[in-house]
């Protein structure tokens, strides 16, 4: 998906993401591994985050959905919970 719109659009660069909701950060860790630059958020840490190495950007916290200018300058916002994710997706 993420390489047809490069094509399409004729970038270069890996898009940016992040991913709200991210449990236990394996998609977070898939991603960056194959060069996507992002993170993953979610109000609970995990202890298998301490397993991914540096590459893998995790981090504990909330973000509020009324903030208009959340994440202006990442290309895609991923939610796999959509149904907790709502306001925020």
């Amino acid at each position: 998906l993420w390489e047809e719109e490069r094509a399409e659009l004729g970038l270069t660069a890996k898009q940016s993401f992040i991913d709200l909701g991210c449990g236990n950060g394996l998609l977070v860790h898939i991603l960056s591994t194959e060069g996507h630059p992002g993170r993953g958020i979610d109000v609970r840490r995990r202890k298998i985050w301490d397993m991914y190495g540096p590459q893998t950007c995790l981090e504990e916290g909330a973000i509020t959905p009324s903030d208009k200018t959340l994440f202006p300058d990442v290309d895609w916002l991923i939610g796999n919970h959509s149904d907790e994710l709502t306001p925020w997706v």
